[in-house]
């Protein structure tokens, strides 16, 4: 079951459970970036995909301290996973972190250039 958000007839996100995890399915953020975001985007120190993920490293480590977990997608694709059981060596890299899985990072990257580069 899941609960969407948006504004004027046009979902941003969905927000649900499924198989025991919470999950963070990105719809259309594209036009609801706020303008703090934006005057980020306009900024000549962009930060990169790695940066921001790092960031959540702390996030993923207190989810995996209480057995939670968090799928987040873009558009129904599973994008990435905050959990204690996240595996590949790949995205280790560059998430600098165990707790943090890029399932993909062709989307991730999709996300990024729609939210900061549009």
């Amino acid at each position: 079951m899941y609960d969407t958000i948006g504004m004027t007839n046009q979902p941003v996100l969905e927000i649900g459970a499924e198989n025991g995890q919470i999950v963070l399915n990105l719809l259309n953020p594209k036009d609801h970036v706020d303008d703090n975001s934006k005057e980020n985007r306009e900024s000549p120190t962009k930060i990169s995909i790695r940066e921001k993920i790092s960031e959540a490293k702390d996030f993923a480590k207190y989810l995996t301290n209480n057995s939670l977990t968090i799928s987040i997608r873009y558009k129904d694709k599973e994008i990435i996973v905050l959990e204690n059981k996240a595996k590949s060596k790949f995205s280790q890299l560059i998430t600098v972190s165990n707790n943090i899985q890029i399932k993909n990072l062709r989307h991730l990257k999709k996300l990024d250039n729609e939210l900061f580069n549009a």
